[in-house]
């Protein structure tokens, strides 16, 4: 368990890693591109991406029941189960890749001109849409073979995308230079991921080598309980695409590529928020699979507590810091031709601190099968979407596709999805509503005050400021969590931890 628990902490922190890396290379590079491609072209890229990201009802769930049953075996050696489980795994996945193709090649020769794309740039975008549509086939056939995440090496895979994005930015900034566009970004991102998945094939084999595939391990019943646990994912799957992507597509279809290109800046910031948190929450999964073979749910549910402490007070701090200086940090980095976006982030940031700390319990649920509830709330807020953002969209713009996905998510991450978890759990709701509003008062006492003042007195209109004003904030953020949030035995570890390395260092400057 100890063991679990440490390569949990490890992957979380790479994981972190490689969202910082991210922050900084998105918080450079999308500048760089908007001017490179232009609104309309940008608009295309990040168009092309949601529609490719509905390929993933194609995986019919398949992703997560790998997570769940490799995991499964491996934390009890069964490798023969597990063997027969890569291996049925491997057959659905090549059927699942064919039929991506082939949706690939109808929404971009069938579906995309329907959208408001300029007719000399529409060519560029149906190919451009094929490459990446391919690129998604890659990934999925290659999961049985190269995945790590089941085994608790999330590391490795941490490490391998941060060099994949460092690569592929750099390449792309070449590839502008040289006057190539849109077609020659998608070639590079499928030439890269053919690649990486090749070479995380070669460590896993290494690292694990009683993972083997094999036609005679094609199971018929891992089949089926493969895809019985599927099921219930891709109806899951297909309600995150709805909440995630829709926007993106109905602002294509009733608007315009550059109203898609203003949206996506305030939405590409809620996305990264949302990936810090995914960074703790999907490493999570086989690590309760895990706990879950051992019968220990006692530890599943200490795991969530902690976790909704800590993210709450992460979360409190990063609303308040987006709702102070996500304006000027637009107009600073994207321009007065987003002036527009201001008003869509602050419209997506309090729903998205709200929802954003209870990815974790999603992870519980699906780390112990019972993740069913979780369809039904998805569906609800799927579908809530959907509606209020037709319904709005003609009359109120890209603000009405905003409120179309904010005013859904409130109100079921404030009262239904934590009723219905608790309930699940057998936990109480009353702990939960009191670690996570004890923890967002917190978080909110530490940094509001700090960050208004602040606001007053540097007026962070130019980057010096508005980087001086976040590391203020920063920093009061986290004198509450080290003297008030972090519990004792957290601290007393870190504490351990510095002074091991501390020692570690003067002894290698003794011995020097």
């Amino acid at each position: 368990m100890t063991t679990v628990i440490k390569q949990l902490i490890r992957n979380v922190f790479t994981s972190w890693m490689g969202m910082v890396l991210t922050l900084v290379i998105t918080f450079f590079f999308t500048p760089y591109l908007i001017g490179e491609l232009g609104k309309s072209q940008y608009g295309i890229w990040s168009l092309v991406f949601s529609l490719v990201a509905y390929m993933r009802l194609a995986d019919v769930g398949m992703n997560q029941a790998v997570a769940r049953y490799f995991s499964k075996y491996y934390a009890v050696s069964d490798w023969k189960q597990l063997n027969e489980v890569v291996s049925s795994a491997a057959r659905i996945y090549v059927i699942v890749s064919i039929v991506i193709v082939a949706a690939s090649a109808l929404l971009a020769f069938g579906v995309l001109r329907y959208f408001q794309i300029e007719a000399e740039l529409l060519k560029i975008a149906q190919i451009t849409l094929l490459v990446i549509g391919i690129n998604q086939a890659v990934t999925y056939i290659m999961i049985p073979f190269a995945a790590l995440l089941p085994f608790h090496r999330a590391d490795i895979l941490n490490y391998f995308d941060i060099g994949t994005l460092v690569v592929q930015t750099a390449i792309i900034v070449l590839l502008l230079e040289m006057g190539y566009g849109l077609v020659a970004m998608a070639l590079l991102v499928l030439t890269l991921n053919i690649v990486s998945h090749l070479w995380r094939y070669t460590i896993r084999r290494r690292l694990f080598p009683e993972v083997k595939f094999s036609r005679t391990a094609i199971s018929s019943e891992k089949t089926r309980e493969l895809l019985h646990y599927g099921g219930t994912s891709l109806l899951i799957v297909a309600a995150w695409i709805v909440i995630f992507q829709t926007d993106n597509i109905v602002i294509g279809r009733f608007l315009s590529m550059e109203a898609v290109a203003v949206y996506a800046v305030p939405a590409m910031i809620i996305t990264q928020l949302r990936n810090s948190i995914g960074a703790i929450a999907t490493p999570i999964v086989p690590t309760i699979s895990h706990i879950e073979a051992e019968s220990d749910e006692t530890e599943v549910m200490k795991i969530y507590f902690k976790s909704s402490r800590y993210l709450y007070y992460l979360s409190a701090y990063i609303g308040v810091g987006v709702i102070m200086f996500g304006g000027p940090f637009i107009l600073l980095w994207v321009k007065e031709g987003f002036a527009q976006s201001i008003d869509i982030l602050y419209i997506l940031t309090i729903p998205a601190a709200i929802y954003l700390p209870q990815m974790i319990a999603n992870s519980i649920l699906f780390g112990v099968s019972r993740h069913k509830v979780l369809l039904y709330v998805l569906a609800a807020e799927g579908l809530s979407n959907i509606g209020l953002s037709l319904a709005l969209v003609r009359s109120y713009g890209i603000v009405g596709v905003a409120l179309g996905t904010a005013i859904p998510q409130a109100i079921i991450y404030l009262f239904i999805y934590p009723y219905l978890f608790h309930r699940v759990m057998s936990a109480k709701l009353s702990a939960f509503y009191f670690i996570a509003g004890r923890s967002i008062l917190l978080g909110t006492l530490f940094t509001l005050p700090v960050a208004w003042i602040i606001v007053k007195m540097l007026e962070p209109d130019s980057w010096p400021r508005l980087i001086a004003g976040c590391g203020l904030v920063s920093v009061a953020m986290l004198v509450g969590f080290v003297t008030v949030i972090l519990e004792r035995d957290d601290r007393e570890r870190i504490l351990r931890s510095i002074k091991a390395k501390l020692w570690l260092s003067d002894r290698q400057d003794q011995s020097a």
